[in-house]
């Protein structure tokens, strides 16, 4: 970035705009060591909570992510079944029925814990990119070629908290078996 805009956009600024770019970026250098530090603090916090190390055996949850789920999801004993954390997470469309009229779902409930909704989608988009060989992975894929990618989203983050449900629940460690598609017990260190 900084590289394009000194050769590319910087002949193109004026005087008051390279001067801005300038403060904009000792800003950022400035921000840099207290990012790195807050880093490592939420990766030493992250560590010292089994739940969330068993959650980062998850490609695509990390520290920070680990620790939004654990915030807003532990203690796992009080969601009764995995979907009961997809609902609480705000993950399974509202159904409507009337009378003998068939079931129709409508949209995800606005009104649902946005934090650990957003942590479980965003955990989607991570993980796709780092196990493209994983059965999340092969969802999200089926899915978005059906459905598109919000709808495919959405429908591999519930599948990826009744994953996480089961995980806290066991306390097995997420490791995929290609043969089998499922979770394995934790090898023994």
């Amino acid at each position: 970035g900084r590289q394009w805009v000194r050769t590319e956009a910087g002949p193109h600024l004026g005087l008051e705009q390279r001067a801005l770019v300038r403060s904009h970026f000792r800003v950022i250098a400035g921000l840099r060591p207290l990012i790195r530090a807050l880093d490592r603090h939420i990766a030493h916090v992250a560590a010292t909570i089994p739940e969330a190390q068993l959650l980062m055996t998850v490609a695509g949850i990390g520290p920070q992510r680990a620790l939004v789920i654990c915030a807003e999801a532990l203690p796992i004993a009080r969601f009764r079944t995995p979907g009961h954390l997809a609902s609480y997470a705000g993950l399974v469309p509202r159904s409507k029925q009337s009378g003998e009229a068939p079931v129709r779902h409508g949209r995800i409930p606005a009104g649902a814990n946005r934090c650990l909704r957003g942590a479980l989608v965003r955990a989607v988009v991570s993980h796709v990119q780092h196990a493209p060989a994983s059965w999340l992975t092969q969802y999200y894929l089926a899915q978005k070629a059906r459905l598109g990618w919000p709808t495919a989203r959405v429908a591999a983050a519930r599948k990826l908290a009744r994953a996480i449900h089961a995980m806290l629940r066991t306390n097995r460690r997420w490791t995929h078996d290609p043969v089998r598609g499922e979770l394995q017990e934790p090898h023994a260190a």
